[in-house]
């Protein structure tokens, strides 16, 4: 269950290497969102854009990296609400308002 109070690890960051291990989507754990940095790596081949479920907790802000394995798409989204969309090859900058994931950066090149 997510705490409703951000980690001191997650304030100073931390990078989190992150892999599918199905092509399926993947709900991120305690340990893996409280990173400062999601970094989506090699592993199973994603086959269509996959969805990387977080917390709504308001105020987190990530920094998404997808270098997944398949040339698809990931989408960082909550449990309800709206999420935002991260191209293959890309990074963006994003953050929970309480109710959806929303996009601080457009996509750039790692």
């Amino acid at each position: 269950m997510a705490s409703k109070y951000i980690s001191f690890g997650a304030l100073i960051g931390g990078r989190g290497a992150l892999s599918f291990s199905s092509d399926a989507n993947k709900t991120l754990t305690d340990t893996e969102y409280d990173n400062l940095i999601l970094d989506f790596g090699t592993g199973t081949a994603l086959t269509v854009t996959r969805n990387v479920v977080v917390p709504l907790t308001a105020g987190r802000v990530w920094i998404v990296r997808n270098n997944a394995t398949g040339a698809q798409s990931i989408v960082l989204i909550g449990a309800s609400g709206t999420g935002i969309t991260v191209a293959t090859n890309r990074t963006a900058i994003c953050a929970a308002d309480g109710t959806n994931i929303v996009r601080i950066t457009a996509d750039t090149a790692p």
